[in-house]
């Protein structure tokens, strides 16, 4: 008897990446009580600078070079002082290469 797996694969992925969601949870869960009791002061500060390092590098813009920096700064100013075009005229420019 012959039977497809993939359904039991996909079964058992879904399954392992709940898992692993909980796990997260509760690891989250477990470090929130830790540092709930914690009355050192160091501690915090370490923590507290491990989140500020963890807030900056979220952001995109602090992942990109100069050069793409300063290329989205002269689009912002394209827009701001009118230099656009519709998106039907560059589809009518730009079609035939895409």
């Amino acid at each position: 008897m012959q039977f497809d797996l993939l359904p039991i694969i996909l079964i058992f992925t879904i399954f392992a990446l709940n898992l692993v969601d909980m796990n997260i949870q509760a690891e989250k869960l477990s470090l929130i009580e830790w540092i709930s009791r914690i009355n050192d002061k160091s501690i915090i500060s370490k923590l507290r600078r491990i989140q500020e390092e963890h807030v900056e590098s979220e952001d995109w813009w602090n992942e990109l070079n100069q050069a793409e920096k300063e290329s989205i700064e002269r689009g912002l100013k394209d827009i701001e002082e009118g230099r656009v075009h519709s998106h039907e005229t560059v589809q009518k420019l730009y079609g035939k290469y895409l």
